[in-house]
């Protein structure tokens, strides 16, 4: 009786072991389903900041270099630092002619690649 315990628990771990990736895919995909939701709800806080700074024209002139400090200073955030998305990494900015790009590298942690969230804020709000 002992050994045939022994014998289900070897079978169960061997498959376990077979089948770890796709457990993992299992855990890990709501997990990043979760985190790319609330990194789009913060994107959004952000760009509510932001529409209303310009519409006070308060948007500062050095915004792009010193944007994690800009996000400290006017988001409130759950976690520890609003300039960090859910993946620990800075939310990036670019200043374009007219618009600003405010984006997060999205879980592979990698620029221009299909997973980055990003939004877009005219720089003349209406």
């Amino acid at each position: 009786m002992r050994s045939s315990g022994l014998v289900m628990i070897g079978l169960l771990a061997y498959f376990m072991y077979d089948m770890q990736d796709e457990l993992k895919d299992i855990v890990l995909v709501p997990i990043n389903v979760t985190k790319v939701a609330t990194t789009q709800s913060e994107l959004s806080s952000i760009k509510k900041v932001m529409y209303l700074d310009l519409l006070a024209g308060e948007v500062p002139s050095d915004l792009t270099t010193n944007f994690p400090t800009y996000l400290r200073t006017r988001l409130k955030s759950n976690r520890s630092d609003p300039s960090l998305d859910y993946w620990k990494e800075e939310y990036q900015i670019s200043e374009e002619k007219t618009e600003y790009i405010v984006w997060s590298n999205g879980p592979d942690r990698e620029m221009n690649t299909d997973d980055d969230i990003e939004i877009t804020i005219s720089k003349t709000p209406r």
